[in-house]
């Protein structure tokens, strides 16, 4: 959610960047880029779990409700798909 995966960091659905970089780790380590959209939201959702566990809840509802078709080979962006 705070990292932006696209393209330019992921070769067959594999991510190519780091997450984090470990103390003490060379500098030149490939950091993924921040995903600024989401990062605020993030930061709420860090600081106020409550705000959190609402949102999942009336989110996760809706996902049980409404469900969802799968169609094999248009459920994927790129080389990444989800099965």
């Amino acid at each position: 959610m705070v990292r932006d995966l696209n393209e330019d960091n992921m070769i067959r659905g594999r991510v190519t960047c780091a997450f984090t970089s470990q103390i003490g780790s060379d500098s030149g380590t490939n950091r993924c880029p921040r995903a600024q959209e989401s990062l605020d939201f993030a930061a709420e959702y860090k600081f106020d779990i409550d705000l959190w566990l609402r949102d999942f809840r009336r989110v996760f509802q809706k996902m049980l409700n409404h469900g969802y078709d799968f169609v094999p080979n248009q459920d994927c962006l790129g080389d990444l798909c989800v099965y």
